[in-house]
């Protein structure tokens, strides 16, 4: 999903993101993969290191061998916040992680985050019915 940045502060790609991924060594702080690298897909064996996305880009055809042509990936590294409030800018509550590693840091929140919704829209339907209560409660 891409990231709404009406909430963050105005310096968050020119000051904030840049010294989260300096402080990081531009590699994911869970899995370590470098920043801008191509890897195969599935396994995530580490294929070339490049300098930027554009390189990374133009690379990427020519990672392609006679065997294997598809299932290769740029790392884009991203600024995970940890309490996942997007307006606590703390370093200390910024990670830079894969796009793979914030997605797995994210997913019990945004889990959290459907069924809140999904017990919302249940009780403004049918807040009364002792049915649609019970199955509330076990969700």
């Amino acid at each position: 999903m891409p990231c709404d940045y009406k909430n963050y502060p105005l310096d968050w790609h020119s000051r904030i993101r840049p010294a989260i991924l300096e402080r990081a060594g531009h590699r994911c702080e869970e899995c370590h993969a470098p920043n801008y690298a191509i890897v195969a897909n599935p396994d995530r064996e580490l294929i070339r290191k490049n300098t930027s996305y554009a390189e990374a880009k133009a690379a990427l055809p020519l990672c392609c061998t006679s065997d294997r042509c598809d299932g290769f990936i740029i790392i884009v590294l991203t600024i995970s916040h940890t309490d996942h409030f997007p307006l606590n800018n703390h370093p200390s509550n910024l990670r830079a992680l894969c796009q793979k590693c914030h997605n797995t840091h994210d997913a019990k929140h945004r889990a959290a985050k459907r069924k809140l919704h999904r017990q919302n829209a249940l009780e403004a339907i049918a807040p009364s019915l002792p049915l649609v209560t019970s199955i509330i409660t076990k969700l």
